[in-house]
Order: C-alpha cells, then sequence, then structure tokens
C-alpha cells in the first residue's frame, strides 16, 4: 500500500480523493478494532491512497496516527530507516489468520520527485504487509514434517525479558 503524509485540509484531501475512489474517508481503529472516523482535530494524517491487491476495507486508514502503527511510521520518517513493527494482529481482515507484521519504506521529495533519502518533504512511505499464516505455509509447503515440531522465535522480546 502506498501511505501519503497531509498537512493540508483534510476536507478538502478527502474531496480530491473521492474523484478517483468514490467512497473514500479517513478512518482508524478504536482500541476494540471497531473502524472509526479520524477527529479532525490531528494535525496530520497519514490514509493508505493505494492497496495492492485492491482491498477497499483498507484504503482511508490513517496509519500515521494509529496507536500500533503510527509511532514506528513517525521513526521511520524521522531517520529515513526502512522499518518494521513487530508482530500485531492486523486489523480489518476477513481471514482467521490475522498475525503479521507491516514495514514501512519512507520516501520524500526533492527537486519535483520522490526519494528514499531523507530531506525536509516528507511525502509519505510504501507500506508493505506481511501475514505469518500464508508466508509460512508457502515456505513449509514441501517440506516433509512429520514427527518434527516448529518453533518460531522473536529474537528481539527474547533478548529484552533476558535483560529484565
Amino acid at each position: 500500500g502506498v501511505l501519503f503524509f497531509l498537512k493540508k485540509n483534510r476536507a478538502t484531501f478527502e474531496e480530491e480523493v473521492r474523484k478517483e475512489i468514490p467512497n473514500f474517508r479517513i478512518f482508524g481503529y478504536s482500541s476494540t478494532g471497531q473502524a472509526v472516523e479520524q477527529p479532525n482535530s490531528y494535525p496530520s494524517y497519514g490514509p493508505i491512497t493505494y492497496c495492492s491487491p485492491a482491498t477497499d476495507y483498507i484504503v482511508g486508514l490513517d496509519l500515521y496516527n494509529d496507536a500500533i502503527e503510527g509511532p514506528i511510521i513517525r521513526k521511520a520518517e524521522a531517520t529515513a530507516q526502512v522499518l518494521a513493527a513487530p508482530p500485531f494482529e492486523l486489523r480489518g481482515l476477513q481471514t482467521t489468520f490475522k498475525l503479521g507484521t507491516t514495514t514501512y519504506m519512507p520516501l520524500y521529495e526533492t527537486n519535483g520527485s520522490y526519494t528514499v533519502l531523507h530531506s525536509p518533504h516528507y511525502v509519505g512511505c510504501i507500506v508493505t504487509v506481511f501475514l505469518f499464516h500464508p508466508l509460512l505455509a508457502a515456505v513449509l509447503q514441501d517440506l516433509s514434517l512429520r514427527g518434527t515440531d516448529v518453533f518460531l522465535f522473536d529474537v528481539d522480546a527474547r533478548n529484552a525479558s533476558a535483560s529484565t
């Protein structure tokens, strides 16, 4: 997906996008996972404006102000680094298997072109979503694992708990 950083008038932006995506609106998720209208009081927004494959339920999601993904996006913006979220349950999916992660590659504008090189003109992120179940199913499909246990470890979590 593509997330565009928005500092201009929200209503004007939504109206412009509706020319291409008729039902576009900027929204977020509540703490219970329900889609909710984002308040007009935020100084900036980062809604998804493109998603492939096309998934209407995610277009308009304001990741920049999201409690889970927002801090990582803002860090990617500040550092010009590609960053990944820790594993979390992806919201809005129509599947039973929702555990995954997302990566964020910040984009900047320099001399009228988009670049990944840090500049004062942040324009948004390219967001990549990884669902663990289909990813692992594809990796393990040709392996004979009868009688074998497979364990996955989050090395960062293990190191964090060892230091406490």
